[in-house]
Order: C-alpha cells, then structure tokens, then sequence
C-alpha cells in the first residue's frame, strides 16, 4: 500500500474502473489501482480530484489530505462515514479525565522520544565530548519522568531534553545551513523547513493509523486540548520524530541530497523547499517509512509504517484495560 502524492498544476486524480488515474494538462501521467492505495496527499492549489474519485476513495475508506503549497501545513482531510467505534472512545474520554491514568500514559510516549533521541545523539555524534554531554543530559531528563507530578511538569521536562537534542542535532549537520536551534513557522532555515515538512508529513500517516484503530486523533494526553488541534496524533508522533523525520533529514543534508539551492526566502513565511527538492524529500520520507525494522514487542520484522499502526492499537489497549503498560518504541 502506498500514499499518493499530487503537487503539480494542472493535475487531477480521476476515476477510471478500480483504477485511479493521474492527469496533467489532460494527458495520463499514472494509472494506480485503487487497492493499492491507502493515502491521496493533495499538496497546494492546480490540483483537482473528481467527484467520482472522492467518492471511490471515501467509501474504501482511503484519506484524501490536503495540504497548503510548498510549505507543507496541514490544511484539511476526508475520510468515509466512521464505523463503530464508541466504547473504544469512551474508553478513551474517561482516561483523559482520568489524571493518574493519562499521565502515566504520557510518560511513556515522552520517554519513548527521549530514548530515541539519544541514541540518535550517540549514534551519529559518538564519542565526542559535546555529544556525550548532550546525551547524559537527555538520560537525566529521562531519570525524573517518573517523578513528574503533572503534565505540565513532564512537558518541561521534554522542553528541557529538546534544547540539548538540537544543540546537539545542529552539530550533527554536515552542511551549514544556517540551523541554530528548532523553531516553528515560519521556518527560517532549510533544515528547520524540512523538519517541519517531514513532521507535518508524519503526523497525516499517524492520523491515518488512529483513524484505522477507530481512537478519537482530538483526546491526547500530553499535548494540550485545544480546538482543531489532533493531540492524540500528536502525542502518538513524538516517538517517531527521531527515528523517522530526524534521521532522515540528518541524512539527506549530510549526503548534500539537499541543498541551500533547493531552497528560497519567502515573505512572510520563512524558507520554503522548492519543487525539484520537495519531490526528492518526499521520496525519500517514502522510502524511510518502508524500511524494515524488527518490532520489539512481537519480534516479527516489519516497517516504520506498519509500526505506526501497531503502536496506535497498543495505546488502544490500554485504553481499553486490556494492557497494563505502553510500550514505546525504543531503537537501539
């Protein structure tokens, strides 16, 4: 199963039997079977899915995004009509009214990023002394979240860690960018636009996971409840953030597949990934989510992609009692 990915004017996604079919400027570009499909990722203006598409990909239950231009923010996204799903979410109401219970589940999706950060740290800056540093700093974090009172206490702590990590991460590049710490929108280095990017691209296939598990994406546990904001997901995406978006842009400046040239200055919005770059990122996000992996709790080897959902259905259980303790995903 793949994401479908349709960024240039003049295209459109249209219906044609099982098949999807991809045109620009009227000529056929791609013929896709529908089964074989699982994502349609609509990315900025000129593009246009037919009314017969959009109902095809709705009643297979296959997510169409949308997402504003080269920037990469969420914008809006389709499904089908939900199935039954009310206990699970009832379930998951109650625990996040539930403080002891949502805060012990929240400690282990922050321990589960922090974990992973650090060997991110250890794996690619060794045995340097600021790598070291930086690492033992992180593990310290990682020594108080059981300790933490509150979420507010525990996201302090996860603020704590990520000022080391990207201290360290900024280190980590080969290739000066003009990356000096993390900050948001707009992104004013290539290196923060393509976190950013790989981020939001993330956070859709893990809205795509809850969605299949049936869990409300708007009731998390650590991040806070706000209006339009999928905190579940969100909560969900931090273990993953170093071991799928980190790595890969770490990889894809230091092997110079990127460069300043694969980026410009925009008013108002920061630095934005122009379209030869951005088709080359998201090539490569594919890839990164195809790569296989042996998942600690089962042992069975398997892909990033499929992990995200196995995590999804073990918070799940938890939700529902029917497992003591969330398991993050830890690399090693």
């Amino acid at each position: 199963m793949a994401t479908l990915y349709l960024s240039e004017p003049g295209t459109a996604l249209q219906k044609d039997g099982e098949r999807l079919v991809v045109t620009r400027d009227e000529r056929v570009v791609e013929a896709i079977p529908l089964l074989k499909v699982d994502q349609v990722v609509v990315m900025g203006r000129g593009v246009r899915v037919t009314t017969p598409a959009l109902f095809a990909l709705a009643s297979r239950g296959i997510d169409v995004v949308y997402l504003a231009g080269k920037s990469g923010r969420f914008v809006a996204r389709m499904r089908g009509q939900e199935t039954g799903f009310g206990r699970l979410r009832f379930e998951q109401a109650l625990l996040v009214a539930d403080t002891a219970r949502s805060l012990a589940l929240a400690r282990e999706l922050v321990r589960g990023k922090l974990h992973n950060q650090r060997v991110l740290v250890l794996r690619h800056g060794g045995s340097e002394a600021w790598a070291q540093a930086a690492a033992e700093g992180i593990a310290r974090m990682m020594e108080r979240i059981d300790g933490a009172g509150d979420a507010d206490v525990l996201r302090g702590l996860e603020g704590q860690a990520a000022a080391l990590y990207f201290g360290a991460y900024r280190r980590l590049l080969r290739q000066d960018l003009g990356f000096a710490r993390r900050a948001y929108y707009p992104p004013p280095d290539p290196v923060n636009a393509l976190l950013s990017f790989g981020y939001t691209l993330l956070l859709q296939r893990i809205l795509g996971a809850v969605g299949i598990v049936g869990l409300d994406p708007y009731l998390g546990v650590f991040h806070v409840l706000d209006y339009g904001r999928p905190s579940l997901a969100l909560d969900l995406e931090e273990e993953f953030r170093p071991i799928v978006v980190d790595s890969l842009v770490l990889d894809l400046v230091n092997h110079r597949v990127l460069t300043a040239g694969d980026f410009r200055p925009v008013k108002d919005k920061g630095v934005l990934l122009g379209d030869a770059g951005r088709a080359r990122f998201l090539t490569a996000f594919e890839r990164r989510l195809a790569a296989t992996l042996v998942y600690p709790p089962s042992g069975e080897t398997t892909t990033y992609l499929r992990c995200l959902e196995l995590q999804t259905r073990q918070a799940a259980r938890c939700i529902l009692g029917q497992q003591a303790r969330y398991q993050p995903l830890l690399v090693r």
